[in-house]
C-alpha cells in the first residue's frame, strides 16, 4: 500500500481499525485437517500415533493438556458386569464418533461425512490449483451462497473466486468480486483488509506497474521545512560567543537557552530552528533537558542534529589511562596463578572519579538500577565469574527465609571466594525465565554450603536450578574479565588486547543523555550517544517528538523510553550493546481505548538485554494503538518484544537468535490479560528461536489467557524444537491463525489449553477481575468494541486456524484436543524435518550460556563500530537468510494461500540508513 489510511480508532494502521475486532471469535465447525487433504497429491495425513510430549510447565506449575495415545482398545467382558459392559460400548461408540471429527482420526474410521459447503471449498481448491478457475468458480460460488456455511468460509470463498480473476488478467472482474466481499456481512475484518489490499494491486496492475507497492508498509517521515535559524555547537565551541558557524558555543544547554531567548523576543519563526552540532565528542555529566517551554510547532520545528556527513557523539563515559602491574601482595595472592603477571590496575580516584555505582539484586521482578560498565575498543568487558561460560547447578536446597537462601553446592570451588567481601550469584533459581542476581553472604566449605543475603523473585530455590559466580577478583582468568574493587577506587582487569592500541572506558553518565519532558515538535536527529549507565533517550508526554537516524550504544539501560503523550515516533535508528532493551512505546488509553500512534519503524537493535537478561526486550509495547514496523531484532538471551494492551500493529520486521538462554519465551510475548484485544502480529520474518531448553521457545507466544490476536501472513522458520511451536497459544481463546507459513519446525501451532475449571478459576481471580473492571470490559466502548468479551467465561481454548501452511515440519498442531477450528491447512514434506537441537537438558546436565548450536547469523558478523557517518551498514538482503527450500505456488494454491511480502520485510535504506552490505 502506498500509503496509511486513518482509521477511527487507530490512525496509524494500512487497514481501518473496525478489521481488527469484529467477528473475531471462532466458529464451531467440523471443519478439519485431513477431510479433503487426503485427494491432494504429496500431501500426508496426520498419521494416528502414540504422542510423546511431556507435560508443559506453566508459570503457576500447572501442566498443560497432553493428547491421549491413540489405539485400540483391549478391555475384556470378562472382567466387567453388563452394566459396566453397557458403559463402555456406549464410551466406545462416543469415542469413535468424536475420533472421526478429529485431524488424527483413528486409522480405517469413516469420518463423519463433511457439510457439502465444505465439500465444494475442497473441490475449489482442487480446480484452482489445476488451472481451471471456471470451474473453481463454480465450486466456490456454491459455498459463497450456501444458507449455513459460516461467515469465514464465505469469505475464503470469495478471496479466491477473485484471485482467479486475476489470475487471467479479468481485472475488471476481480475488483468486482472483491468490493462485493467488502460488503459480505460477518465476516472476517482481516478477510476485508485482505481484499482492499488486492484492489490497490490491481490498480497497480491495471497501471502496468508491479502488484505489490515497492513501500508497503513504510511511513514517510514529515519534510521538515527551511530552518529560519541555524545554531551551532562544536567540542571546542564557547558558550559566550554568538553560536554562528564561526563561533559555534560550546553546549547544547547554550543552544536551547538561545531558542528560548528567540521565543521570548517574539516568538518561534517559520520554518523553526534548527541545532547543528559538529563532529567530535561531547562529554555528557548529566542529561540535556526539554521541556514545554522548549517545543516547536508544525510550522516551525526544533531540530538538533549532526552536521551532514560529520557525527556527533555525546558521550557519557571516561577515557581511562597509566594502567600499573598489580604489585599489592594482598591482591596477587587472591588472583588466580597464571593471571597474576597478566592483570593490570588503574586507580580510578586518581583518573577523578568518586561515584562507583552499586551492585544491587537484578533481574525479574526487579527495578532498574544505573550500572557502571568497562569496555574495550567498545566491547562491554566481564564481570569476573565462574564459570567462565554457562552455568552450574544447585545441588541442594538447605534453606530458606525472608532474608536469602542456603544451597550446597558441588565441587571445591567456592572455597576459593572465602575472602571475597562482595561476591554475587546470578541464577534461575526456580523457572527457566525468571533471573535474579543476589549477593553472597557466607561460604561454607566444609558443609559446601553458600548462604545468599537476598532471594529470588520466586522467594524460593530448586535442585539443579542453574547459576554462576560474578564480582570475583579471584575469577580474573580471561581476557576481559574485571573487577572493581568499590572501596578502594581500583579497577583490575585482564586485558583484552594491546593496552597501547586500546580505547578504554568506564560509563559515568548515570542518568538519560536527553529528556524530552512534556516537549513537543522535537526532532532529535543523527545524533550518537554511548557509554551511561542508565538509558539513552526518555520521551514524557507531549507530542510529535522524533528520534531519527542515531545510534544508541554500550549503555546498561534501555536505548529509548517513551511514555505518555501523542504520535512520538523512533526511526531508522541503530541501538546495540544494550544492558536492557532497545525501545519501549507506551502510550494511548486503555480504558477509553484511545490510540496513542507511536512508531518504531526501520530500526536496527541487537545485542541486547545483557544485563538484565529476561524481560527487557527490542520493543516493548504498551497502551493502545502504537505500530512497530520494518525493525530488525537480534541476538539476547530473552525474548524479542513484548506486547501489552490493544490494537496494536506489529508488521514486516526481522527477528532471529532470540530466546537464546532462556525458557519459556517467544520471538514476541503477550502476557496474562484476557482484556488485550485487537492485536495483530502480521507479515514478520521469525526464524532460528531455539535452545536446548526444555518448555520451549516459539515464533509468537500467546501467554497466560491472551486471546484475540489476529496472527496473519507470517513465516516461522526453525521456531520450533521442544514443546512449543512456532506459533504458541497458552490458555487464550478468539486467537485467529490465518495465511502463516511454517517451515522446518517441531510444530507448527502448539497448545496449552487449560479446560473450562481453570479458565473460569482464573476469571475470578482477584487479579483478573481487577483487570476487567479497571477498563470497564463490560461496558462500551470494550463491549461495542470486543462483544465476544459479553461471552468471556465460555468456550475456553479455542482458537481459530485457517489456511496455514506447514512445509518440513513434525507436525502441524500439537495438543490442540481436537477442539480448533480448522479451515485449510496443510502439512507437506513431514519426513523431512530434522531437528536442529539435539534434545532437552536436565537437572544434570550442563546448562550452557546461549544457544548450544551455532546462531543462525553469529555476532561477530556484525561491526561494533560504525561507518564514518556514523551509521552502521545494512544488513545483506533478506532473501539470503530465507529458507534454502520454499513451498511452490502450486503448493499454496491448493488452500488459497495468499503469498508473503518476502521483499517487503525488515530494514529499507532511507535518507538515514545506507544500503552498504554488511560482511
Amino acid at each position: 500500500m502506498s500509503k496509511h489510511r486513518t482509521g477511527q480508532h487507530h490512525p496509524r494502521l494500512p487497514f481501518p481499525a473496525k478489521w481488527h475486532f469484529k467477528d473475531a471469535s471462532p466458529k464451531e465447525n467440523p471443519a478439519i485437517l485431513g477431510d479433503f487433504l487426503p485427494r491432494l497429491e504429496g500431501i500426508r495425513r496426520p498419521d494416528c500415533r502414540r504422542r510423546t510430549d511431556t507435560p508443559e510447565m506453566t508459570k503457576n506449575g500447572t501442566h498443560g493438556n497432553r493428547l491421549p495415545a491413540c489405539r485400540r482398545s483391549t478391555t475384556g467382558t470378562a472382567f466387567f458386569g453388563q452394566p459396566v459392559r453397557l458403559f463402555w460400548l456406549i464410551f466406545l461408540l462416543g469415542s469413535l464418533l468424536w475420533s472421526g471429527l478429529r485431524s488424527d482420526s483413528i486409522e480405517g474410521a469413516e469420518p463423519t461425512p463433511a457439510p457439502a459447503w465444505q465439500a465444494k471449498l475442497a473441490e475449489g481448491h482442487r480446480l484452482f490449483a489445476a488451472g481451471d478457475y471456471p470451474g473453481a468458480r463454480t465450486a466456490y460460488g456454491e459455498v459463497v451462497q450456501s444458507a449455513d456455511a459460516p461467515g469465514h468460509w464465505k469469505s475464503a470463498a470469495q478471496l479466491q473466486i477473485a484471485a482467479s480473476y486475476t489470475r487471467q488478467k479479468q481485472y475488471a472482474e476481480a475488483e468486482a468480486a472483491y468490493r462485493q466481499l467488502i460488503q459480505m456481512p460477518n465476516i472476517p475484518a482481516h478477510h476485508r483488509g485482505e481484499a482492499e489490499q488486492c484492489l490497490e494491486e490491481l490498480a497497480r496492475l491495471r497501471q502496468g506497474q508491479p502488484a505489490q507497492d515497492p513501500n508497503l508498509g513504510r511511513t514517510p517521515l514529515p519534510k521538515l521545512p527551511e530552518p529560519a535559524v541555524k545554531l551551532y555547537v562544536a567540542p571546542d565551541g564557547d558558550d559566550a560567543g554568538p553560536g554562528d558557524q564561526n563561533k559555534p558555543f560550546a553546549t547544547l544547554e547554550r543552544a536551547r537557552d538561545r531558542i528560548r531567548e528567540l521565543k521570548r523576543q517574539g516568538g518561534l519563526p517559520p520554518g523553526g530552528v534548527a541545532v547543528f552540532l559538529r563532529g567530535g565528542r561531547y562529554v555528557r555529566r548529566q542529561p540535556f533537558l526539554l521541556t514545554a517551554e522548549d517545543s516547536g510547532t508544525p510550522e516551525s520545528p526544533i531540530v538538533y542534529r549532526a552536521m551532514p556527513g560529520q557525527v556527533a557523539w555525546l558521550d557519557g563515559g571516561l577515557l581511562l589511562r597509566d594502567f600499573q602491574p598489580v604489585k599489592d601482595p594482598a591482591v596477587l595472592a587472591r588472583l588466580p596463578e597464571d593471571a597474576r603477571q597478566k592483570v593490570v590496575q588503574v586507580d580510578l580516584k586518581a583518573a577523578g572519579l568518586q561515584d562507583y555505582g552499586k551492585l544491587v539484586p537484578l533481574g525479574f521482578g526487579r527495578g532498574f538500577t544505573p550500572q557502571l560498565e568497562v569496555f574495550c575498543n567498545d566491547r562491554p568487558l566481564i564481570l569476573a565469574r565462574w564459570p567462565n561460560e554457562g552455568f552450574v547447578r544447585v545441588a541442594k536446597p538447605v534453606a530458606e527465609d525472608e532474608k536469602g537462601f542456603t544451597f550446597q553446592y558441588e565441587g571445591d570451588r567456592p572455597a576459593r571466594w572465602t575472602k571475597a567481601p562482595d561476591g554475587w550469584l546470578y541464577g534461575y533459581w526456580v523457572h527457566l525465565w525468571a533471573d535474579n542476581s543476589v549477593p553472597i553472604q557466607a561460604i561454607d566449605p566444609q558443609q559446601k554450603q553458600i548462604r545468599t543475603g537476598d532471594r529470588g523473585a520466586y522467594a524460593s530455590i530448586r535442585a539443579g536450578a542453574p547459576y554462576h559466580a560474578l564480582n570475583l577478583l579471584e575469577e580474573i582468568d580471561m581476557p576481559g574479565e574485571y573487577y572493581l574493587d568499590r572501596s578502594a577506587g581500583i579497577l583490575y582487569f585482564y586485558p583484552p588486547a594491546d593496552l597501547a592500541q586500546a580505547k578504554m572506558e568506564v560509563s559515568i553518565l548515570a542518568e538519560p543523555f536527553i529528556r524530552l519532558q512534556d516537549a513537543s515538535h522535537i526532532r532529535i536527529e543523527q545524533l550518537a550517544m554511548e557509554t551511561g549507565r542508565a538509558d539513552g533517550i526518555h520521551i514524557t508526554g507531549g507530542v510529535n517528538c522524533q528520534v531519527v537516524g542515531c545510534t544508541l550504544r554500550k549503555l546498561a539501560g534501555t536505548a529509548v523510553v517513551i511514555s505518555g503523550g501523542q504520535q512520538h515516533r523512533v526511526h531508522s535508528c541503530d541501538m546495540y550493546t544494550l544492558g536492557r532493551g532497545g525501545c519501549v512505546l507506551a502510550g494511548g488509553d486503555r480504558k477509553t481505548l484511545t490510540p496513542a500512534g507511536h512508531l518504531m519503524e526501520n530500526c536496527h537493535v541487537w545485542d541486547f538485554s545483557r544485563i538484565n537478561r529476561t524481560y527487557t526486550p527490542a520493543a516493548a509495547v504498551e497502551g493502545v494503538g502504537n505500530r512497530v514496523a520494518h525493525n530488525y531484532f537480534h541476538h539476547s538471551p530473552g525474548h524479542g518484544m513484548r506486547l501489552g494492551g490493544n490494537e496494536h500493529l506489529v508488521e514486516l520486521n526481522e527477528i532471529h537468535d532470540v530466546v537464546l538462554e532462556t525458557d519459556d519465551q517467544g520471538g514476541l510475548d503477550m502476557f496474562g490479560n484476557p482484556t488485550y484485544r485487537g492485536n495483530i502480529v502480521r507479515w514478520n520474518f521469525w526464524h532460528h528461536i531455539r535452545n536446548d531448553r526444555p518448555c520451549g521457545q516459539a515464533g509468537v507466544r500467546l501467554d497466560d489467557a491472551i486471546s484475540g490476536v489476529l496472527v496473519y501472513g507470517n513465516l516461522f522458520y526453525r521456531c520450533s524444537e521442544a514443546l512449543f511451536g512456532g506459533l504458541q497459544i497458552h490458555g487464550g481463546k478468539e486467537n485467529i491463525a490465518d495465511n502463516n507459513l511454517f517451515v522446518q519446525c517441531k510444530y507448527a501451532i502448539s497448545f496449552s489449553g487449560w479446560g473450562e475449571a481453570r479458565w473460569r478459576q482464573f476469571l475470578a481471580s482477584q487479579w483478573v477481575q481487577k483487570q476487567l473492571q479497571e477498563v470497564a470490559y463490560d461496558r462500551p466502548p470494550y463491549i461495542s468494541r470486543y462483544p465476544t468479551l459479553a461471552q468471556l467465561a465460555e468456550r475456553p481454548d479455542r482458537n481459530s486456524i485457517w489456511r496455514n501452511l506447514a512445509y518440513q515440519c513434525g507436525q502441524l498442531l500439537t495438543r490442540d484436543r481436537g477442539i480448533q477450528d480448522m479451515r485449510d491447512n496443510l502439512l507437506i514434506e513431514q519426513e523431512k524435518y530434522v531437528p536442529s537441537v539435539a534434545g532437552a537438558s536436565d537437572d544434570s546436565s550442563p546448562l550452557r550460556l546461549g544457544n548450544p548450536q551455532q546462531p543462525s547469523i553469529p555476532l561477530t558478523n556484525y561491526q561494533a563500530g560504525p561507518l564514518p557517518d556514523g551509521r552502521l551498514p545494512m544488513p545483506a538482503p533478506i532473501a539470503q537468510r530465507l529458507p534454502k527450500e520454499l513451498p511452490a505456488q502450486a503448493i499454496m494454491d491448493q488452500i488459497g494461500f495468499r503469498p508473503l511480502p518476502w521483499g517487503h520485510i525488515g530494514l529499507y535504506p532511507d535518507q538515514f540508513r545506507t544500503p552498504v552490505v554488511s560482511r
